[in-house]
């Protein structure tokens, strides 16, 4: 200040401007913390918020790295199953390839065409063997038939035997029975 002394009225003014201007810092102070106050609430409500939307947040990359491992392994099965398929198609069309050739189980091939010539130069037919076949099953049931006679034939062979054999006044009384029979 100008270093000369003050009045009364002077003295009184500067106490009422200095008193002003300290009521005004005082409030400015108190309006100061009250915003300090809010906007702390507001930052722990803020970081409470951010907390929990990273909880939410790492629930989520846990869920999605979980589906891409899986997603990850699912394709390399289907690669792995793509190679084995392109293989077996190689292997199928080279076993088509050999069967237009013919060009398998050699050995037995030519057994069966020897077996196919040994049967036409014997004249083997089908059918005809078919057909004997056929006779020979219808014939089977006369066997029994001829088994039943021969045993009846040998009966009345040993009966005839038997009967020659008895004397001659037994056999006459024999024939009478069966005459009246």
């Amino acid at each position: 200040m100008c270093e000369t002394e003050l009045g009364v009225a002077g003295q009184q003014r500067i106490q009422q401007k200095l008193a002003g201007e300290s009521e005004e810092k005082v409030k400015s102070h108190q309006a100061n913390d009250e915003e300090l106050i809010s906007r702390r609430l507001e930052l722990g409500a803020l970081e409470d918020e951010l907390a929990e939307r990273q909880s939410v947040l790492d629930r989520e990359r846990a869920t999605w790295q979980s589906q891409l491992s899986i997603t990850e392994k699912e394709l390399a099965e289907a690669r792995q199953a793509s190679k084995e398929l392109a293989q077996e198609k190689a292997k199928l069309t080279e076993v088509e390839q050999r069967l237009s050739r013919k060009d398998y189980a050699v050995n037995e091939q030519e057994t069966l065409l020897q077996l196919e010539r040994e049967e036409l130069e014997l004249g083997y037919d089908t059918e005809r063997h078919e057909h004997l076949r056929q006779q020979l099953v219808e014939l089977q049931k006369y066997d029994a038939l001829k088994q039943q006679f021969d045993e009846a034939s040998r009966g009345i062979h040993n009966e005839r035997d038997a009967l020659s054999e008895l004397p001659p006044s037994k056999l006459g009384g024999i024939l009478r029975i069966l005459e009246h029979a």
